[in-house]
């Protein structure tokens, strides 16, 4: 189980000649385990990552040496954090324009209000972000349909006050 047999004496020689760590990692290996260890053999550090392939007790090694893995995780690090920006600022983006859209949407119905307001039926139709929507279509059609009722509202007012003056003059 990670030791060679002591028959073999050649192996049985090169596995003493390892340090501990290495050995933990070969031994941590035959047992099917994964993991990771940093190994200091002849001045040089390397990291040894292990994991079980799952075929046979077999299992699979990558060897780096040290500085070249940090290097890597260094990259790797540097790339997710700029992708983090850039989701970030999209996020800002997308809100700052749907709110936009949404102000834009609620200053045309501020402005058609204010115009029936003063009793202008007259109001003005525009192309509004989301018109597509259901609910944004319906509120349009609401605005549209109270200007058309108080303006037959006014007009049936207009006319019987036109009335009403001329039975006052007769």
């Amino acid at each position: 189980c990670g030791v060679p047999s002591e028959d073999d004496a050649d192996a049985m020689a090169y596995y003493n000649s390892l340090p501990d760590s290495l050995k933990r990692v070969f031994l941590s290996m035959t047992q099917g385990k994964s993991g990771s260890a940093i190994v200091s053999q002849n001045g040089e550090s390397s990291l040894y990552a292990y994991c079980p392939l799952g075929i046979h007790n077999m299992s699979i090694c990558v060897v780096s040496p040290l500085n070249e893995a940090f290097h890597l995780v260094y990259g790797l690090s540097r790339m997710l954090l700029l992708c983090l920006a850039l989701l970030c600022l999209t996020g800002i983006l997308g809100t700052f324009s749907l709110s936009v859209r949404v102000s834009a949407l609620i200053q045309w119905i501020v402005e058609q209000t204010a115009i029936l307001a003063r009793g202008d039926t007259a109001i003005q139709d525009k192309k509004l972000p989301y018109g597509k929507t259901r609910e944004i279509h319906s509120l349009k059609s609401a605005v549209f349909s109270l200007s058309h009722s108080l303006q037959a509202i006014l007009s049936d007012l207009e006319a019987h006050s036109g009335r009403l003056k001329n039975t006052v003059s007769d």
